[in-house]
């Protein structure tokens, strides 16, 4: 795992985070065999992997919170920016050496949900937002379990920046919210975030139910 959980994680919540990140990474793992990617997994992917790993210490930092410190704030923020920038390079690094694929998509946009949702426990422990904080996080998952109720929002989205610049405004006001000087501004900051989230996840499921019967279109 990433050599900065001994920045921020006190032993035991090293051993946590650990213990996440091998087990994500044995899924990856798995998921790269079986698509046959495992012998081409490139860049990208290696950029994605890392990006999962501080997500795991992201998620490790939420289980100290009794010994939260402004100090602690302010590298889980900066950890926070470093992978919110290598967001963007996973993606330029498949583009540029021609190594897209399915798998490297859904593996950036599993580690996408999964470092929103670290982020979100993150601030609802140590900063005044309350628990609808979680919401942010959450959304995303709860939205795939509806499809198991309603296949229609299990079809393809058309591409979309709207949807992509307020996957990328969740991630800035979370990270906003660790800093200690703007903890003041966690709840309404976060509470402006998962508005925009919500009205984004009501218009595509308005748009999945509009064109149920065609299936959608692909990405």
């Amino acid at each position: 795992m990433s050599w900065l959980s001994f920045v921020i994680l006190t032993a035991p919540a090293a051993m946590a985070a650990g213990a996440l990140y091998s087990t994500a990474a044995v899924l990856v793992i798995y998921n790269a065999f079986r698509t046959g990617q495992a012998w081409r997994f490139g860049l990208a992917n290696t950029v994605t992997l890392f990006r999962l790993s501080l997500t795991c210490v992201l998620a490790g930092a939420g289980m100290q919170a009794t010994i939260w410190s402004p100090a602690l704030g302010l590298a889980s923020a900066l950890i926070a920016a470093l992978a919110l920038g290598l967001d963007g390079v996973d993606g330029w690094a498949a583009r540029r050496f021609g190594t897209q694929s399915r798998f490297g998509a859904r593996f950036d946009m599993e580690v996408d949900a999964g470092f929103v949702a670290a982020l979100s426990m993150l601030v609802w422990w140590v900063t005044p937002a309350g628990a609808w904080v979680l919401a942010i996080g959450a959304m995303r998952y709860a939205f795939v379990a509806a499809g198991w109720f309603c296949p229609w929002l299990r079809a393809d989205l058309p591409g979309s920046l709207r949807r992509q610049t307020i996957c990328v405004i969740q991630g800035i006001a979370l990270t906003i919210a660790l800093l200690p000087p703007a903890s003041g501004l966690a709840a309404p900051v976060t509470a402006a975030a998962l508005v925009l989230l919500a009205l984004s996840f009501g218009v595509d499921t308005i748009w999945l139910y509009r064109n149920r019967r065609s299936g959608g279109a692909g990405r």
